[in-house]
């Protein structure tokens, strides 16, 4: 694994196969209760299996947050109102899932990725 690749540590769990070309987007979202400023959201990024067309994802990428209920149905398209801090296409190189706890169970996922040159930067 090379200096150019970048690594993704993601709350909740993304398995996906070594090999396949992805796209990682992380959003920023407004956080603070005096001072609201727009923070990347580093660890809730959206990841896309280019190869298979799936889509990982938490549900504020796909409907507003005030707007989600336990049993309505949840929209397939990203939300167009998101601020992409910063988007990565390349290649996954390495792939890891953890699961720890019993009674409060928690996941990870870490990805590395190898980005293509193409890759757009926002910041």
């Amino acid at each position: 694994m090379g200096a150019a690749d970048r690594t993704f540590v993601i709350g909740g769990v993304i398995a996906l196969p070594v090999g396949r070309r992805v796209e990682v987007t992380i959003f920023a979202r407004e956080e603070g209760v005096f001072s609201v400023a727009k923070v990347p959201q580093i660890d809730e990024p959206l990841v896309r299996d280019l190869e298979t067309g799936v889509v990982y994802g938490r549900s504020w990428h796909f409907q507003d947050e005030q707007a989600i209920r336990w049993n309505a149905p949840v929209a397939m398209s990203v939300r167009d109102d998101l601020e992409v801090a910063e988007r990565v296409v390349g290649r996954l190189l390495a792939c890891r899932v953890l699961s720890e706890g019993y009674s409060d169970p928690w996941q990870q996922t870490t990805l590395v990725v190898a980005p293509e040159a193409s890759t757009t930067e926002y910041r």
